[in-house]
């Protein structure tokens, strides 16, 4: 088994932190710019597709960020853990393998994944400069980290489900992105994820 050990840049460095009006205690939900719903579609004829199932795990793996953020920032953690980081990627491309995907093809979008989950963190954690949660406590990390390894399993399946029944393609972008409700995720992690699962294929469809 060929291993990776990967650097993963932080897409954002610098996190503007936004005002808030002193009664403004309540997270926000990202908004969805008009650029990132690019044409219309049935919404209808998509809801019951392998792409919005996809679409619905990662939106739940993406939401126990702010738990990760907020123990990080109690126990005084980076956001950065390249340790870690390696273990999610090495383990993520074994068992994409044995679902029969092209490990080659899938690390793209692991990797995005990684950098969206550490985006939504950094955004949180540059909020909290300005203003602080009441009546909300992150869920230990240890527990965070065990669903988010269950979702991740999950989510490789459903990649390997639509891998081997048809690529997906770029007109069913509005079907993924639109699914992808989480406070501090923007448009631009969104496009990176549908855009590295565009390339996403099987062993099968690659050795032919």
């Amino acid at each position: 088994m060929k291993y990776y050990f990967v650097t993963i840049s932080v897409a954002f460095l610098v996190i503007g932190v936004r005002s808030h009006q002193h009664h403004n205690h309540v997270s926000r939900r990202s908004r969805m710019p008009k650029d990132c719903v690019r044409q219309s579609f049935d919404d209808s004829v998509v809801s019951q597709s392998r792409l919005v199932l996809l679409a619905e795990k990662v939106n739940q793996r993406l939401a126990y960020m702010k738990d990760v953020a907020g123990y990080k920032a109690q126990n005084h953690l980076q956001i950065e853990d390249v340790v870690q980081e390696s273990k999610v990627i090495n383990s993520s491309l074994t068992e994409a393998k044995d679902l029969g995907l092209d490990p080659e093809s899938v690390i793209s979008f692991i990797v995005a994944q990684i950098n969206a989950a550490k985006a939504i963190q950094y955004r949180y954690r540059a909020d909290w400069l300005s203003y602080t949660e009441e009546d909300w406590q992150p869920q230990p990390l240890d527990m965070v980290r065990e669903k988010i390894g269950q979702l991740s399993s999950e989510i490789l399946r459903e990649l390997a489900a639509q891998a081997n029944d048809r690529p997906v393609e770029a007109h069913e972008r509005n079907a993924f992105v639109l699914r992808l409700e989480q406070d501090n995720l923007k448009c631009a992690d969104k496009m990176r994820l549908f855009d590295a699962i565009l390339v996403v294929r099987s062993s099968v469809s690659i050795k032919r």
